[in-house]
């Protein structure tokens, strides 16, 4: 639930006037032990009459990246292997109640998630046992963890906990505190009365240390220079005309405690994420139209 919500002014070279609204969620995650969540709540707002993917009030893309940031330690080390939690939200926007819901969950063999054991994933949730199917399938290049509900009412929602380890990427020198920590995944749902929609979903870690961090380090680094990317990217007309009708991009971003299992070179979450922030933001600016970089 957005607990608040305010604007903050960005800042840039050269001074750019877009705004950034940071809302805060709270929400409850669990790696293991909270696998089935449920939330049923009447939100405010639009929907689509279809299954969607959600975090809070904030519903993910299908046609784009969702990027979901998290805190990590500063002083990585070769070697460290991270546990990393991921929250998935399913709600029902229509009027009537659906039937057999999926969410697949597409993972690279790097982030081994077939090594989860099944067991550690315990049905908290007012449901039966019997209301759910749940298989992790090992391919030969990736793992899909398969969850299927048998009934999702109108207007519920209700929320898998999934974990996976995360691997390295390369990182970016002109994006500072960006670790290269990573998982890409993609999100399938499918239903009786949907049809079959995919989110392709990626999780960053950031080499922060708390919200208000993460905050600073969203908007003073990661807006303006997606600012200013995508004013390089895009001649004049096409700057204008996404200036005039373009749709704002929205972030998300969580903030894992992470400590060492013993004896091992693994770090699993200490205990649950209690918050995601919403980061919604305008990338373009006028006082970008007649930049050149």
């Amino acid at each position: 639930m957005f607990s608040s919500r305010k604007n903050i002014n960005v800042e840039s070279k050269p001074k750019n006037k877009w705004v950034l609204i940071v809302s805060l969620i709270t929400l409850v995650s669990t790696v293991f032990g909270a696998f089935f969540d449920p939330v049923v709540e009447t939100w405010s707002g639009k929907w689509e009459d279809k299954i969607s993917l959600v975090i809070g009030d904030q519903e993910l893309l299908k046609n784009k990246p969702n990027y979901i940031f998290f805190a990590m330690p500063r002083d990585i080390k070769k070697g460290m292997m991270f546990v990393i939690p991921m929250r998935y939200t399913l709600l029902n926007n229509s009027k009537i109640n659906d039937k057999n819901v999926l969410l697949s969950v597409k993972y690279d063999n790097e982030n081994l998630r077939k090594i989860i054991p099944n067991d550690a994933m315990v049905n908290n949730s007012a449901r039966m046992s019997s209301d759910f199917e749940y298989e992790v399938v090992d391919l030969k290049n990736y793992d899909y963890s398969k969850n299927r509900l048998r009934v999702l009412g109108a207007g519920e929602r209700f929320s898998f906990t999934e974990a996976a380890f995360s691997k390295k990427i390369a990182n970016d020198p002109q994006t500072p505190f960006l670790t290269g920590v990573s998982i890409d995944v993609v999100a399938t749902t499918d239903s009786d009365l949907s049809p079959l929609r995919e989110w392709d979903v990626r999780y960053r870690g950031i080499s922060v240390s708390n919200e208000h961090e993460m905050i600073l380090w969203v908007k003073k680094i990661y807006s303006v220079r997606m600012a200013t990317e995508i004013r390089k990217e895009q001649d004049f007309f096409s700057y204008l005309f996404n200036l005039l009708f373009a749709s704002e991009i929205k972030v998300f971003a969580f903030y894992p405690q992470f400590e060492k299992i013993s004896g091992k070179n693994i770090y699993s979450p200490s205990k649950d994420p209690e918050k995601y922030t919403a980061f919604i933001f305008a990338p373009y600016s006028w006082d970008l139209l007649f930049f050149t970089g």
